[in-house]
């Protein structure tokens, strides 16, 4: 325990721009600072959408404009809302001082909030909404700091692609009237909506498979896009 310990506070996280301590800072004080990096770089690429996925990580399924992401044994839940993105939906959020963490975020045109709820002993839930996206996990509290650190990264890299986008929605190319809700206003409601989701799909995809290689964009080719 006391190796495993000292291994805990001399944690590292590594954005692909700089290093971050973040063995010494607490909830407040990581979100601020993962929320001021400026990481253009990007290793995942898909339609309509681009982002970075940090060391540790890796993504193991995608449906349509969710992925499922795995670090730790964790499992992160990501939802892209490009209709919000497309119509450019305000953040509507209330603070709720009865969860463990409940603060908005918001940096230049960035904007959302993140939730942390203890759940049972030593399990907490992270919900996160930012740039127009969510990541939704169950972490014990050894990799709390580790999931708001990756959670933060991953939402923060979003890098949309406007014409495509526009290319989707404007012609109806996609049907998100079932499948689109707001993810921009904290009820329990839409905490459903998302899980039930994520159970549907998870019916058809083998959460250990690996994506095409094709799917992956390597950071020094992004670097000279």
């Amino acid at each position: 325990m006391k190796k495993l310990g000292i291994l805990l506070f001399i944690m590292l996280f590594a954005t692909g721009c700089s290093v971050i301590r973040i063995d010494n800072q607490n909830l407040e004080q990581i979100i601020n600072t993962v929320l001021k990096e400026e990481n253009k770089l990007y290793n995942q690429a898909f339609e309509g959408y681009k982002y970075y996925v940090p060391k540790g990580m890796r993504v193991t399924e995608k449906h349509d404009y969710n992925q499922i992401l795995k670090a730790n044994n964790n499992m992160y839940y990501l939802y892209i809302d490009v209709i919000s993105y497309y119509y450019k939906s305000d953040v509507n959020y209330i603070i709720d001082s009865s969860k463990y963490l409940s603060t908005k975020l918001e940096n230049d045109d960035k904007k959302g909030y993140i939730e942390i709820e203890k759940t049972k002993e030593d399990e907490y839930f992270v919900k996160s909404v930012y740039n127009y996206a969510k990541i939704e996990v169950y972490v014990q509290q050894e990799d709390l700091k580790e999931a708001v650190v990756n959670t933060l990264t991953i939402l923060n890299s979003i890098q949309y692609n406007q014409s495509v986008i526009n290319s989707f929605i404007g012609e109806n190319k996609l049907n998100f009237t079932e499948e689109s809700f707001s993810l921009f206003e904290n009820s329990d409601d839409n905490d459903d909506q998302f899980l039930e989701y994520i159970e549907e799909y998870d019916k058809y995809y083998d959460t250990e498979g690996e994506l095409p290689e094709d799917s992956q964009i390597d950071i020094e080719e992004s670097q000279n896009q």
